[in-house]
């Protein structure tokens, strides 16, 4: 066997073990080996979400399917566009809450966050318009969430005063109370009537906007779910 042939086998045998040393790296030697995939599932969305503020053309063609199943993806959670949001908790009636991650599932595409203010007249005449872009919309996956932070006397919403604003507009879309407006980071300085559009399956912020507009941000919602 002559030297140069010696050599290639005696490199292409250390590049082997390279690579399978750093494929072993990242893996929990505790977890199954469904355990380890269902943890890569859960991290992967930080990565693909930073291809949507980096290189949107790339953000789902680079990147198989993610299962919603695997559980809510992990952090950093972020608040600008790119980021993974956190899984925010709201209140609703009786004293029950709800979740961001409620809204995951059941064919959602994208979530179109939206908030409101019961003494905000603009807010109040955006909702029936609301109720019509989710009829309109829901077999293509595009799912709003209303999440009231003040009432009509200016104090923190409760779960119950969101449960009759639901009730008042005749709306199948969760409505929600924000009484510590813990969306306002997301929009700071912000409006009233603002809104996210976040991928439901990697929950990716993908749009902030600080000006909800029926018409216009339906158009940015399709826009980009035409991309997803």
């Amino acid at each position: 066997m002559n030297q140069a042939l010696m050599r290639d086998r005696a490199y292409a045998l250390s590049l082997l073990l390279l690579l399978s040393a750093w494929a072993c790296d990242d893996v929990d030697p505790t977890q199954t080996p469904t355990d380890h995939a269902t943890a890569d599932l859960r991290r992967r969305p930080v990565a693909r979400a930073a291809l949507w503020r980096d290189a949107p053309d790339t953000y789902k063609r680079r990147w198989p399917s993610l299962s919603v199943e695997a559980g809510y993806p992990e952090g950093p959670y972020g608040l600008r566009e790119g980021d993974i949001i956190a899984d925010l908790t709201f209140e609703v009636g009786d004293g029950a809450t709800w979740r961001l991650s409620e809204a995951r599932g059941d064919g959602a595409r994208l979530l179109m966050l939206i908030t409101s203010a019961g003494w905000c007249s603009s807010c109040r005449q955006e909702q029936p318009k609301i109720q019509a872009i989710a009829d309109a919309h829901a077999r293509a996956g595009l799912r709003p969430i209303v999440a009231i932070f003040e009432d009509g006397d200016a104090q923190p919403a409760t779960g119950d005063y969101a449960e009759a604003w639901r009730a008042q507009y005749e709306m199948s879309v969760p409505v929600v109370a924000d009484p510590g407006f813990q969306l306002s980071p997301y929009f700071n300085p912000g409006g009233r009537s603002m809104f996210l559009l976040i991928d439901a399956e990697t929950m990716a912020i993908l749009r902030i906007d600080r000006d909800f507009h029926s018409a216009r941000s339906e158009a940015e919602a399709l826009a980009i779910l035409a991309r997803l």
